[in-house]
């Protein structure tokens, strides 16, 4: 700034960069010290600028100068255009300047010049500080207005109820659950009303557009929580189920389970899916990839749940394998309830399936032959039964191999993926290596096969071997089937197995935990402090809290569709059905989102930020 000065002297300069000098004011360099004839004279001081308030100096020039005589004087001289360089006589020659009538003329109009700017400043901050408080009182009273909105809407989203009405107008006596409720909120604050009515041609409030912005912002907020919880939790479990509506639309309806920071098993809806134009299962994965892959599924995703049809439930081209391509530990859950009027069925699917095997391979490819089954020959079942399970792991390397190999057509490729799929699956191991125990009937068929058999031997072999299918009805043989098929297990990535059973060893002889649920058990290793302590065995009954044993949310949220998209409503659009049954669906959540201090600052916030309108809704500091 001092070049600046020498360069155009302050007299020269326009209003507007006077005021900006001013207001700057003036500058306090370290100077270096001057040496003369090899000699270092007497050091300079930075308490001079201290002693004297209107010393200033340049750090280019190494001198000092008079402030107000620099911006001010007319006459050149030492402390305005030389500048004083002189340390050891400093302290005479700077009495001697400030003791001048020049020096002291230059300060005065200095000090007025000062006080002008301040005032200025002072009644501009004063305009502003009272213009900012009228603009948030308008902000506060036009809040109170979103927040009845906001309430009206969680009111008739939560009950399912319609908004409008077929005649909105003034003269109406019915003009809509929306309107109506909107008036009743006004009723006893005049206020409030006579704001919102002087303000009525800029934000009303009352038109569909805004219904529709606040239900999505009421919505979004509902989610965000929900995604939160989601990606914090370990593990979760996706239901998926479809049913068509009043508009013969087909929509598929989403929740996911997973058990929440709380350690509560908790439910949530993820909203409707239109998928009548598409209802393949390649179609429905696509849907499900949209909803889910925000939740990193393929790691955490350890159920999936359907209502049994082919195209979501089928076991070589259905949803369920598409998923575990992706995921292939998410455990395929059949509805319990569907599964009480399937058992025979799935019964004669496994042996299906068995069967398929045998017929794939022309010639042996496992260091043994697979038999061929026989429909008149049950013992030939039990033979490729006992060849599959023995030769398990043989099998899925082929398996793999012609997978990844080349040279494979497409539909030898299809056909393995589905074989392999089987020999992974939990419940097809559980059925064979329950079936290679109850095929001891192979000795009653061989005993048959000889020419000399009596009845009396006969009808006793047949006792004895009752005997030993009964006595395969225990614990023990249980346990035996059950090692088995754990050998195969999906989910032993997500524990240390060693330390699992060491920890169910204690659990287990510990009498606070015999005999509860895996809920209370949860409960108390929570309130007990035992989480570090017990980590392996919270995790896995964390895990089988998160799998669903019914498609029961799939109805309600079904039941949820025909209340909100009804004959008089059925031309919503699918974003506007899938926000009001996301606030309906989950009413216990909104209850407790609204609890929340930041409840209608959050839903504002976004509301204000959706929209581009000239009402104010958010305060200035």
């Amino acid at each position: 700034i001092m070049c600046n000065l020498k360069e155009k002297s302050f007299s020269l300069r326009s209003r507007k960069e006077k005021r900006t000098i001013v207001k700057q004011g003036r500058i306090t360099p370290v100077l270096q010290v001057i040496k003369k004839d090899g000699k270092t004279s007497k050091q300079f001081q930075t308490s001079w600028y201290e002693i004297n308030k209107w010393l200033t100096g340049s750090a280019v020039s190494n001198r000092l100068y008079c402030w107000p005589c620099l911006l001010l004087s007319k006459k050149k001289g030492t402390w305005t255009n030389e500048g004083y360089c002189d340390w050891k006589h400093f302290s005479r020659s700077a009495s001697l300047h400030c003791s001048s009538q020049e020096h002291i003329q230059n300060e005065v109009s200095l000090k007025c010049m000062e006080r002008e700017e301040m005032s200025i400043d002072t009644l501009l901050s004063e305009q502003q500080y009272i213009a900012i408080l009228q603009y948030n009182d308008n902000v506060r009273k036009n809040q109170e207005v979103l927040k009845r909105l906001i309430d009206s809407i969680v009111l008739l989203s939560r009950q399912e109820l319609a908004f409008c009405c077929h005649d909105e107008t003034a003269e109406s006596v019915n003009q809509g659950n929306y309107r109506q409720l909107f008036d009743y909120f006004f009723r006893h604050d005049d206020e409030l009303r006579a704001h919102w009515q002087e303000n009525f041609n800029i934000f009303s409030g009352q038109s569909k557009t805004i219904q529709n912005q606040l239900i999505f912002c009421i919505a979004k907020e509902i989610s965000l929580y929900i995604d939160n919880e989601i990606n914090d939790c370990s593990f979760f479990a996706c239901e998926v189920d479809k049913t068509t509506d009043i508009s013969q639309l087909s929509q598929l309806s989403v929740v996911l389970w997973y058990v929440d920071g709380n350690r509560k098993t908790q439910e949530r809806f993820m909203g409707f899916k239109d998928v009548s134009m598409d209802r393949t299962a390649v179609s429905l994965k696509q849907v499900i990839d949209s909803i889910i892959t925000k939740y990193e599924y393929k790691t955490k995703l350890v159920s999936q749940s359907y209502n049994g049809a082919a195209v979501m439930a089928g076991e070589l081209g259905g949803l369920q394998v598409l998923i575990k391509t992706d995921a292939p530990q998410a455990l395929f859950v059949h509805c319990l309830a569907h599964c009480l009027n399937l058992i025979l069925q799935q019964g004669a699917h496994f042996f299906a399936t068995l069967n398929g095997f045998p017929t794939f391979f022309a010639h042996s490819i496992v260091g043994r032959r697979i038999p061929s089954m026989c429909a008149m020959r049950w013992t030939s079942t039990s033979r490729v039964l006992h060849a599959i399970v023995e030769e398990r792991e043989n099998l899925c390397a082929v398996y793999q191999e012609i997978i990844d190999g080349i040279g494979w057509d497409g539909e030898s490729r299809w056909q393995v993926s589905g074989y392999l799929s089987a020999l992974k699956n939990a419940q097809f191991l559980f059925l064979a290596s329950s079936y290679c125990e109850i095929f001891i009937t192979d000795i009653l068929y061989n005993i048959l096969q000889k020419k000399n058999t009596d009845v009396n031997y006969f009808m006793l072999q047949i006792q004895q071997e009752c005997e030993k299918i009964q006595n395969l009805r225990s614990k023990e043989c249980f346990r035996e089937i059950y090692k088995a098929v754990a050998k195969a297990n999906t989910y032993e990535k997500y524990f240390d197995l060693d330390r699992l059973k060491n920890e169910f060893n204690v659990i287990f002889s510990d009498i606070q935990f015999r005999e509860c649920s895996v809920y209370e058990i949860i409960h108390i290793i929570v309130e007990t402090e035992l989480r570090d302590v017990l980590r392996e065995v919270f995790r896995f009954f964390c895990l089988v809290a998160t799998i669903p044993v019914t498609t029961v949310s799939m109805e309600r949220s079904f039941s949820c569709l025909k209340h909100i998209k009804t004959y008089l409503r059925s031309s919503k659009d699918q974003g506007h059905l899938r926000t009001l049954a996301t606030i309906s669906m989950e009413k216990e959540l909104l209850s407790f989102l609204e609890k929340q201090p930041t409840w209608y600052d959050n839903v504002i916030e976004r509301f204000a930020a959706k929209r581009d309108s000239k009402v104010s809704l958010i305060f200035h500091c």
